[in-house]
């Protein structure tokens, strides 16, 4: 349970270091999945989800973005969003 706290505070800091907006109670550790990557491998990751205001459409103005963290480093590695991947080089 710590991980997942720790883990989701991570993602709250960056986002609010790259001055990203995002609804504040959105952000939620979904768990651990085996996934793909871009070179078309399978790689263990902590999987955290979050919502985003995408359009001031009545409906379907949200989106849900994924942070992946590696299981074993625990170093963030990407956040994929519906038409975006943004890779962490920190």
């Amino acid at each position: 349970m710590m991980l997942e706290q720790e883990l989701v505070q991570r993602v709250k800091n960056y986002l609010e270091k790259k001055e990203k907006k995002y609804y504040p109670n959105s952000i939620e550790y979904t768990g651990i999945r085996n996934t793909k990557q871009r070179d078309g491998s399978f790689k263990k990751m902590h999987l955290i989800h979050f919502m985003v205001s995408i359009s001031n459409q009545q409906y379907g103005g949200d989106a849900f973005y994924t942070v992946a963290f590696d299981e074993k480093t625990l170093k963030m590695e990407f956040i994929v969003g519906p038409q975006s991947l943004e890779i962490i080089e920190e």
